[in-house]
């Protein structure tokens, strides 16, 4: 799969967390935008399973949506702020991933919650 480029604006990002933070919860266009962000980060990396690649993006954008309020707006730049928070839940949920395994991430999960 090819690398997706990321075409988001980053005053209207801004915009929409001021919109987020006065709301207490993000709107449906920051939550859109913190999607395109997950999809575009993952596709850099490679899976084995391709439904690894759809976890670590769920992964990712549950993470996000978690730790949104805690960007600081004295920094006006939340895009660099969140594509490495993306980054880092990426690089996080590879814990969860077996590479060398033929099972993905669904049934680790599943496996734990069973016990």
């Amino acid at each position: 799969m090819s690398k997706k480029k990321l075409k988001i604006d980053k005053k209207e990002m801004y915009d929409e967390m001021v919109i987020s933070m006065w709301q207490q919860n993000p709107t449906d266009k920051l939550i859109h935008m913190f999607s395109d962000m997950s999809v575009a980060l993952a596709s850099q990396f490679v899976y084995v399973i391709e439904e690894d690649r759809n976890d670590v993006v769920a992964f990712a954008l549950a993470g996000l949506l978690e730790r949104y309020y805690k960007f600081d707006f004295n920094k006006k730049n939340p895009f660099s702020y969140y594509t490495q928070t993306i980054t880092n839940l990426i690089i996080n949920s590879f814990g969860l991933v077996k590479r060398d395994a033929e099972f993905s991430i669904d049934a680790i999960l599943t496996s734990d919650n069973e016990e």
